[in-house]
């Protein structure tokens, strides 16, 4: 987990099984790591606006998170 977190972004892995078109960016680690994550910072950029949902289903930190999957 910890590697995944420090890529700047990562390929959702309930996205995965379809074509290239299907593979969808991770809204959790676009949640974890914020402006640190390359979509997020990039819409930010263009002026972009991502309607990221789910706050309350991924862990509250990057530190809970590799924890829990240590």
């Amino acid at each position: 987990m910890e590697e995944i977190l420090n890529e700047d972004s990562f390929v959702c892995h309930k996205t995965t099984n379809g074509g290239d078109k299907d593979r969808l960016q991770c809204a959790g680690h676009m949640l974890i790591r914020g402006d640190e994550n390359a979509f997020v910072s990039y819409a930010k950029a263009i002026g972009a606006k991502l309607d990221l949902r789910g706050k309350e289903l991924v862990f509250d930190s990057r530190e809970d998170c590799i924890e829990h999957h240590s």
